[in-house]
């Protein structure tokens, strides 16, 4: 009997209720409990840039029986021996024959820039409805054709009546390629992939196993890698927000390589002493700055690494500023630094200075197998183990999942929760005690045929409801596209300033910007000239170190006469203030 009858007869049987059974409604609330939980033997895989991290997880109930772990960096003969990009397949294939995890249960996450997470207001729909619309919303949110995309979503909350009524759903949208490479990785390595979910899934999984989602205080996850990082904002285990940016660990290595040092000029680091560095000093803080690594003084590590701090601070505070417009003023009230790359001396004690809110450091791995049991030869429990890959692990069923079809339901978590075989034998009693007579079933089947009658004619209004919605999404979306049209020769100061921010470099800070009204022209002024235009007046420092002012200032008038937003760039002044830092004033005409 093949799982598509068995879901169907499991269908059957979920339908049924009991009332007048003691006891009924207790058993149907475990069920559903045991349905929505995790997988009992799971295997968790994250599948980096530059290394496989794998985790394996075995429960009895709610307590861990079992708990390994093993990583592995990328070499470059992977790719050569695993034929696909980083060779994931090589990685991992070593790592389960290591642990023994050879036809497990696996479940990983999907990770580039072909991966969309967000999370999108409808309004209340039926599920068959949900899709079609979800594909007309995310259209305009990914680079490829939606038809080539697989859209899966998660319902994290209804508005009432009052509020218009919608749902609120956390929609991931992945290309079809990325799906098929990660389970072909998992699968050539001996595994048997379940699930394919998204980050912040995986790392909610996680934060429920050790109770941090218990309270609804509104709390910011800032995850540091090594090259990216992530920033997830929940509320309770529901997902507000989720981001991620090019700021990491490495980051602040290569902020280190080069070091201004006063008086000395440059000191030029290796990669490995770089990182030595950013390991003993951390961030200098409060009185640090007055002590010395060697020949370098703190205050200039902390001189070369505030840039990047900076750019840090002000992704989480566009971040925090956006989940205050959009939830009404539910701010953020802490935030937990985690991950591979943020155990970085007085970073907390830093971003709780510069953002006002309690900062803390966790290790949030560590805090899941508080309670493991010895773990198996092999594994590298002892060390720092992946985050990621550990909530895995902790995986619901009922969780986002790429490997499920879309429009799931209890019935398909009931065929794919119940062995094969137990399924079978409990199928093979039913209908063996069942014994109907012909005319019983004639009858039923005649009462099926006008429900589904019934069922047809109430979707006809719904179809026209769909289309009336799908019409007005389009107009919605040419009316923005015309007002862009409309409004394109006006000065987007938010663009003008997000574009200078970008051009100014590390070695140049603004101090001021300063609007200059153009001059009205003559009234004798001959007719066809060009109305004078305003001009912006930039007046800022620059850490010109060993060099002379005007090389700097030279590539600074250059870059910005690239921008699209500035042109005419002019000098107005430049002046010394120290062997190793100028201030100067440049002109420049908006172009409006």
């Amino acid at each position: 009997m093949g799982k598509t009858r068995i879901e169907e007869l499991l269908r059957s049987i979920a339908r049924i209720k009991l009332p007048a059974v003691p006891g009924w409604s207790a058993v149907s609330a475990r069920s559903d409990q045991l349905l929505a939980g995790p997988w009992p033997d799971l295997v968790g895989v994250e599948l980096g840039p530059t290394s496989v991290h794998v985790a394996h997880l075995v429960r009895s109930g709610k307590r861990v029986v079992r708990f390994d772990a093993a990583d592995r960096p990328i070499r470059a003969s992977d790719a050569k021996s695993a034929g696909q990009r980083f060779g994931h397949q090589a990685g991992l294939r070593d790592v389960v024959q290591k642990l023994g995890l050879r036809g497990k249960q696996a479940a990983a996450t999907l990770q580039g820039s072909e991966i969309h997470v967000r999370r999108v207001s409808l309004p209340l729909l039926k599920k068959s409805e949900i899709l079609p619309a979800l594909a007309l919303e995310c259209r305009k949110h990914v680079s490829f054709p939606i038809e080539d995309a697989e859209i899966r979503y998660e319902v994290i909350g209804r508005t009432g009546a009052a509020a218009g009524g919608g749902l609120q759903l956390l929609v991931a949208v992945a290309h079809r390629s990325a799906i098929e490479e990660t389970r072909d990785a998992m699968t050539e390595a001996g595994l048997d992939p379940v699930a394919l979910t998204v980050r912040p899934v995986g790392l909610r999984a996680l934060l429920r196993s050790i109770k941090r989602t218990e309270s609804d205080e509104v709390t910011a996850y800032l995850e540091l890698g090594e090259r990216q990082s992530q920033i997830i904002v929940l509320r309770g285990d529901e997902i507000r927000f989720t981001r991620d940016f090019e700021i990491g660990g490495a980051t602040l290595t290569e902020a280190l390589r080069s070091i201004v040092v006063p008086g000395q000029g440059t000191i030029e680091l290796t990669a490995q002493e770089a990182e030595q560095l950013k390991r003993t000093s951390g961030i200098p803080y409060g009185e640090e700055e007055s002590g010395a690594a060697g020949p370098i003084p703190l205050s200039a590590v902390s001189v070369m690494l505030r840039p990047v701090l900076e750019r840090l601070v002000r992704e989480l505070l566009n971040s925090f500023d956006y989940c205050n417009e959009q939830f009404l003023g539910e701010a953020v009230t802490r935030v937990v630094v985690h991950g591979e790359a943020s155990q970085v001396r007085n970073l907390p004690a830093y971003l709780s200075g510069i953002l006002e809110l309690p900062v803390e450091w966790a290790d949030l791995s560590q805090e899941a197998l508080a309670l493991s049991p010895r773990p198996a030869s092999g594994s590298n429990v002892g060390g720092r183990v992946s985050e990621l890959a550990v909530g895995l692990c902790m995986l619901g069923r009922g969780s986002l999942n790429f490997l499920e079809p879309a429009s799931t339901g209890v019935s398909y978590r009931i065929a794919e929760a119940i062995p094969q075989r137990i399924a079978i034998g409990v199928a093979a009693m039913l209908l063996l005690s069942v014994s109907l007579p012909a005319q019983v079933s004639v009858m039923r089947e005649r009462q099926e045929v006008g429900r589904l009658q019934s069922v047809l004619i109430s979707l006809e209004p719904r179809t026209d409801a769909l289309r009336r919605f799908r019409a007005a999404r389009e107009e919605a979306t040419r009316l923005q596209d015309l007002l862009a049209r409309l409004s394109g020769g006006q000065v987007l100061w938010s663009y003008v300033l997000r574009d200078l921010s970008h051009r100014i470099g590390p070695n140049a800070r603004l101090t001021a910007i300063e609007v200059v009204d153009p001059v009205p022209a003559a009234n004798n002024a001959p007719q066809g000239t060009e109305p004078p235009r305003r001009r912006l007046r930039l007046t800022g420092l620059l850490q010109t170190g060993a060099e002379r002012p005007e090389k700097g200032l030279g590539e600074l008038m250059q870059v910005l006469a690239q921008s699209r937003v500035v042109e005419q760039v002019q000098l107005e002044g430049c002046q010394a203030i120290s062997p190793s830092l100028s201030s100067f004033t440049l002109t420049a005409v908006l172009a409006e």
